[in-house]
């Protein structure tokens, strides 16, 4: 398995694409918060959303911060 590494800000992220490249599971961290995963489409913005408030509803992360490093990930994992 193919597992992308990125950190943002505060924020470490572990990406693990499946079948697609902008599509699989995310591995959120943030210091002193549990871990935070679930599936992803990195090209989707309602898929960011949903991941977001996931983030903050079960570990406490702040939503807008999060989306802030959760949208820039998502730039530099499609850039070609």
């Amino acid at each position: 398995m193919n597992i992308k590494f990125y950190e943002e800000g505060d924020f470490f992220f572990e990406f693990m694409p499946h079948g697609s490249p902008f599509e699989g599971t995310l591995v959120a961290r943030y210091p002193e918060l549990e871990a935070y995963i679930d599936r992803v489409s990195l090209t989707k913005s309602s898929s960011h959303n949903e991941y977001a408030k996931g983030a903050h509803e079960e570990c406490g992360i702040s939503r807008q911060a999060f989306k802030k490093a959760l949208n820039a990930l998502a730039s530099k994992s499609t850039r070609r």
